[in-house]
């Protein structure tokens, strides 16, 4: 079967995507910017972005996260819309976020494979250039 790579992104040194952040529990939405990593299990945002969507981190659930650093950490996580924006047919897929403390100083914030469920992925490198669309 064929990808779907309807939407081209130009990117500089890594593959880094403008998103849209929905928390529909708040009706507050936030437009940053993320990586697109493909060895990341989940989607993880800074944790200091959630005041901006209206999430209490405190009363969030808890998301066990096993990392390079060893056992498993437990991190707040919310439901949220994942949107990335390009044109008029912005892909969007409802996820559970993890908030990771200055997440921002690292990685910066991360698209992970759970996105990738719902969305074919081609990347060239050379060009710096990434394909997403739909899966069909």
């Amino acid at each position: 079967m064929a990808l779907n790579l309807e939407w081209e992104f130009r990117y500089g040194g890594k593959p880094i995507v403008p998103i849209r952040l929905t928390c529909w529990q708040t009706g507050k939405h936030l437009d940053t910017e993320a990586m697109l990593d493909t060895g990341a299990d989940k989607t993880f945002v800074d944790s200091a972005i959630a005041p901006a969507l209206g999430i209490d981190l405190r009363s969030c659930a808890q998301l066990a996260v096993v990392g390079l650093s060893g056992p498993a950490k437990p991190i707040p996580a919310m439901e949220l819309d994942v949107l990335v924006l390009h044109g008029t047919d912005d892909p969007a897929v409802t996820l559970q976020v993890g908030f990771v403390d200055n997440l921002a100083m690292t990685v910066g914030n991360l698209v992970g494979c759970d996105f990738f469920a719902s969305f074919d992925l081609g990347l060239s490198h050379s060009v710096r250039t990434a394909y997403i669309g739909r899966a069909r």
